[in-house]
C-alpha cells in the first residue's frame, strides 16, 4: 500500500553504506553541547547478530534518532526535553564482527534505553549470547566481562551504579541496585513483604525515584517499562484482580467516598489518574493492595511525577479487588473497553495505555 507509512522493511534496504553523515553529525553535536560531559561507551560483543537485529534496533530508537543520521549499521540518537538537548548517543552494529558499540555523552539514561532497546531486539533468537561486555570511561575500561559478572573490589565506587545499570539492561544481572538501594528498598516495604515481592524492574524503578537528578520524562519511560509488572504484582499468589492497567484507590476532600481511578501515562505529557473513569468502591481495607511494598511505590511515583489526586483527595492504596462482584465487573469492563497495547512504536511497543493515548506513542513509528 503506497499510501502508508514507510516501514522499516522498506526503509532499512534504502540506507546508506557509508557513516561518514552519521559521524559528521555525531561531531557537530558534541561540538554544539560541549557543556554535556562524555559519558562511558559499551561495546558487547555477541555469538552472532543476526540480519533482522539492525531493522529491529532502527525501529525501536526512531523515536530518538537524529534526522538524516541513519545509515546501515547505525544511528546517532538525541536525548531532548521541552526542545533542550540533554544527550546524544553515536549506535553502531556490525555484522562482520557481531558487535554492538554505543558512545553516550551526557545522562546515562539514553545509554540505558539503547541498551535495552538492543536486547529486546534479539527476543525470538535464543541462540543470540553475549560473549563479552567492555565498559569504558574515556577509553579506559571500567568493566570487562562475558556471561559470568562479577565486579572486582577494587572497581571504582563512583561509577559502580552505572555499570551495574547497564549489565541490568542487558539482561546480565538480575538486581540492577547497590547495596544500599537494596537496604533503602527493604526498609520502605516494612514487615508486610520479602526481597521476593519486588520484582528486578520495580526495584529498578524504585532507585531511581530516589534519584533527584533525573527528570520528569526519565523517570516517565523507567515508570512504563514496570508497569506490567505493577499491575501484575500479586495476581498469582495474592488472588489480585488482572488488570491491564493500574487502577489507585483515592478519597475525596471533606468525604468519606472512596474511588478508583486508573493511571493514565501519556505520551510528553503530564500523567494522571482518569477521574472520568472513576468507580466509587466501599472499604478500602478491603480493596487495598495487600502489599506495603507496592503501596509504597505508588505513593512515590504519584508524587515524583507530580500526579494529582481528583478534587484535591488522598491517596489511599493500590486497588488489588473488591469482595463485590458488582465492583470488579465495573473496573474489568471499564479497562478492556478503554485501554490497548501498543503496537509497532519502538521503544514502548507492547505497554498498555489508554486509547486516547496509544496514537501518540505510535505516531513517528
Amino acid at each position: 500500500d503506497e499510501s502508508g507509512p514507510l516501514g522499516a522493511s522498506l526503509l532499512f534496504p534504502m540506507l546508506s553504506d557509508m557513516s561518514g553523515e552519521s559521524n559528521a553529525i555525531f561531531r557537530n553535536l558534541r561540538a554544539s553541547y560541549p557543556e554535556i560531559p562524555q559519558g562511558l561507551t559499551v561495546k558487547v560483543k555477541f555469538n552472532s547478530l543476526p540480519r533482522l537485529f539492525g531493522q529491529r534496533l532502527q525501529r525501536r530508537l526512531m523515536r530518538i534518532t537524529e534526522a538524516n543520521s541513519w545509515w546501515r549499521e547505525g544511528c546517532v540518537t538525541v536525548l531532548q526535553e521541552d526542545g533542550t538537548v540533554r544527550g546524544f548517543a553515536r549506535v553502531g552494529y556490525h555484522r562482520r564482527e557481531s558487535e554492538l558499540c554505543v558512545e553516550n555523552y551526557g545522562p546515562s539514561i539514553l545509554l540505558e534505553d539503547i541498551l535495552y532497546a538492543s536486547r529486546m531486539c534479539f527476543r525470538g533468537f535464543p541462540g543470540v549470547t553475549i560473549e563479552e561486555v567492555q565498559i569504558l570511561d574515556d577509553g579506559t575500561p571500567l568493566f570487562v566481562g562475558g556471561s559470568q559478572i562479577s565486579i572486582a573490589p577494587d572497581y571504582d565506587g563512583g561509577r559502580a551504579q552505572e555499570v551495574r545499570d547497564i549489565l541490568y539492561r542487558l539482561g546480565l544481572i538480575e538486581e540492577p541496585a547497590g547495596a544500599e538501594e537494596a537496604k533503602g528498598a527493604e526498609e520502605a516495604k516494612g514487615a508486610a513483604g520479602s526481597p521476593s515481592d519486588l520484582s528486578p524492574e520495580i526495584k529498578c524503578l524504585w532507585r531511581k525515584m530516589h534519584d533527584d537528578s533525573i527528570t520528569r520524562s526519565d523517570l516517565q519511560r523507567v515508570a512504563l517499562l514496570a508497569l506490567q509488572e505493577l499491575c501484575m504484582l500479586g495476581v498469582k499468589d495474592f488472588q489480585r484482580q488482572k488488570l491491564e492497567a493500574l487502577w489507585v484507590l483515592h478519597s475525596q476532600a471533606n468525604s468519606s467516598k472512596v474511588l478508583a481511578s486508573p493511571l493514565r501515562p501519556r505520551y510528553g505529557m503530564q500523567w494522571k489518574l482518569d477521574k472520568s473513569m472513576s468507580v466509587e468502591v466501599d472499604s478500602v481495607h478491603d480493596m487495598c493492595s495487600a502489599h506495603t511494598s507496592l503501596n509504597e511505590v505508588m505513593r512515590l511515583l504519584l508524587g515524583k511525577l507530580k500526579i494529582r489526586i481528583p478534587n484535591q483527595g488522598h491517596f489511599r492504596g493500590v486497588y488489588w479487588r473488591s469482595p463485590r462482584e458488582a465492583i470488579c465487573e465495573a473496573v474489568e469492563e471499564s479497562t478492556e473497553e478503554n485501554y490497548g497495547q501498543i503496537f509497532d512504536s519502538g521503544f514502548f511497543s507492547g505497554v498498555w495505555v489508554h486509547r486516547e493515548d496509544r496514537e501518540e506513542y505510535q505516531r513517528e513509528a
